[in-house]
């Protein structure tokens, strides 16, 4: 439910938080109070920080130690601590970390869309599309080529999208001589669906290929909808992303809350 300032209730975003957290499990988590720890590798920030899990997480200064002994003593590679800050935690969280010396980063929003059945949208002439609902190595290798990830985070991410237990659809435009030129990953979660990881090659950028990875996702998201019963798509995007920010408005996506990371002191 929407807030008469257009934003969204308090339990809709903890659901959102937790359909997020779910949809990219990491290797390591453990819950501190209403507070979830969750470690990958060093790869994407949200699965490598703290997240207030329930509306008021309180943050002070003994769980803030707990929080830093756990980024740096666990796992074989420590890493600085990262807390990232949503409405859900409490007032007094980002004044604390911010006079710790945390810096902010990554200032972010998720966006949501109510989705009705619908035909699915036809990719562009000369593309082909494939949904997969079982993640296939090739898509796992183009995500690892477009983001340049090394052995290490390809072996990684891998683990953590094997481990993804929630329906879900992996998304890859070819051209017609098989080259992939796009992908995303869409999760759905009861009535929930969150839109992930959509890339597009280098050389294939301003030929309207991000918007026709987000359509095939929505499609998908729409089957699982009925008359009675919409789906909600949620997806998070850079606020300093102009040209995403414009895509996904004009496909019905609209603010639904701001959240930031504040990085520790390595």
């Amino acid at each position: 439910m929407r807030t008469p300032g257009g934003l969204i209730d308090i339990v809709d975003i903890a659901t959102i938080e937790h359909c997020g957290f779910a949809a990219l499990p990491p290797e390591h988590s453990i819950e501190d109070g209403p507070w979830v720890l969750r470690m990958a590798g060093g790869l994407a920030k949200r699965a490598n920080s703290a997240n207030p899990r329930a509306p008021g997480a309180p943050l002070d200064a003994d769980r803030l130690h707990r929080i830093e002994r756990f980024y740096r003593h666990t796992g074989l590679v420590p890493i600085a601590p990262i807390v990232r800050i949503t409405p859900l935690a409490s007032p007094e969280a980002d004044a604390l970390l911010a006079a710790r010396g945390y810096r902010i980063t990554d200032r972010s929003l998720v966006m949501t869309a109510q989705l009705a059945p619908s035909p699915p949208a036809t990719p562009p002439h000369g593309i082909t599309l494939r949904i997969d609902t079982t993640i296939p190595d090739a898509w796992h290798d183009t995500f690892a080529l477009f983001d340049g990830l090394d052995a290490h985070g390809r072996t990684t991410r891998r683990a953590m999208l094997d481990a993804l237990d929630r329906p879900h659809a992996a998304i890859t435009l070819r051209d017609t001589d098989g080259a992939t030129l796009g992908i995303g990953l869409a999760v759905a979660d009861g009535a929930y669906v969150g839109l992930f990881d959509v890339r597009v090659a280098s050389a294939a950028r301003g030929r309207g290929l991000g918007r026709a990875v987000t359509d095939a996702m929505l499609g998908w998201a729409r089957t699982r909808a009925t008359v009675d019963t919409p789906v909600t798509a949620y997806l998070q995007v850079n606020i300093d992303n102009a040209p995403a920010l414009s895509l996904y408005r004009s496909l019905g996506f609209a603010d639904a809350y701001a959240y930031h990371y504040r990085v520790g002191p390595a």
